[in-house]
């Protein structure tokens, strides 16, 4: 099995961990380390990651995000 891990998933992560080091310093190396939601999907034997979103994130931006 093959897990491929797609770009908008690396972005959701980067995009999250500046929003916590903005809120306090070291706070966005604390998020990297616990990283919560992944959304994924297995196809063919492999995994694709899509998505890496924070379980405190607004119920309404992680809806818009898996629209697509």
């Amino acid at each position: 099995m093959k897990i491929k891990v797609l770009r908008t998933a690396f972005t959701d992560i980067a995009w999250a961990q500046e929003f916590y080091e903005q809120q306090r310093k070291g706070l966005g190396i604390y998020f990297q380390d616990s990283i919560f939601a992944d959304y994924y999907k297995i196809d063919a034997g492999n995994v694709i990651v899509w998505h890496v979103i924070g379980c405190r994130a607004k119920p309404s931006r992680t809806k818009e995000m898996l629209k697509n």
